[in-house]
């Protein structure tokens, strides 16, 4: 893959056409690269229309960065409609590959509170494996945002029972790499949900949180988990 990383766009564009996809071979690196510089307008003009295509086609013969990076335009509607039920096809084939599945488990978990056909049950099977995956400590991110997300379903009594103990768990795991989880860890030290209440506490996590705009957090969240209106009304 480095190899291609050094190429300029039209040594990409010879190469790709060099090893036409066909016959069930392809030569995805150098589709992936072109892709990507597309994607973001390096050396090339920003065309994500053509840069999913290029994404797509790699995707479709195996590559995992490519499965993932077509996931997330299809959840996005990046570069081609949005069509949440396609984007979990991509997760799911990622899935199959053992060093992408915290993050393709994550991904899974969001796109089953987005299909048509809605399934929470799954969505939280998936949520929780990413959450609970023991590379966490080395995938911040994706396992902090499963973490979060997880914590948020237990405060709320979202898809599974109300539990503060629970929530509060997981906030404090997905702290440290999550801003979002400062501030729920900061509210559960301050009403004392999950855990004793302690304002010195609150105020150290609030501090961690104090970068970012609290309005709007709540419905963030919902958004990704499909939530409506005030579940505890």
């Amino acid at each position: 893959m480095n190899e291609y990383r050094k190429m300029s766009i039209d040594e990409l564009v010879t190469e790709i056409e060099r090893c036409p996809c066909a016959c069930g071979k392809c030569h995805t690196d150098p589709r992936y690269e072109y892709a990507r510089r597309l994607w973001y307008g390096m050396g090339a003009t920003e065309d994500k229309r053509a840069a999913f295509s290029y994404f797509k086609e790699a995707a479709d013969f195996g590559h995992e960065g490519a499965q993932w990076r077509t996931g997330i335009c299809y959840y996005n509607g990046e570069g081609i409609p949005q069509d949440f039920e396609k984007a979990l096809r991509y997760f799911t084939k990622l899935s199959k590959c053992h060093a992408q599945q915290q993050a393709a488990n994550l991904w899974m978990g969001k796109c089953y509170l987005k299909i048509e056909q809605r399934d929470e049950a799954k969505a939280m099977e998936h949520l929780l494996k990413a959450a609970n995956d023991s590379r966490v400590s080395t995938q911040g991110d994706e396992g902090s945002e499963a973490q979060l997300l997880v914590g948020v379903c237990y405060y709320r009594g979202f898809i599974v029972e109300q539990d503060f103990t629970k929530a509060f768990d997981y906030f404090e795991k997905a702290a440290l790499y999550n801003r979002d989880a400062c501030y729920y860890l900061a509210e559960c030290y301050r009403e004392g949900k999950g855990t004793k209440a302690n304002m010195e506490m609150y105020r150290f996590w609030h501090s961690k949180y104090f970068e970012s705009v609290t309005v709007g957090l709540e419905q963030k969240a919902d958004e990704i988990l499909g939530i409506r209106g005030n579940i505890n009304e």
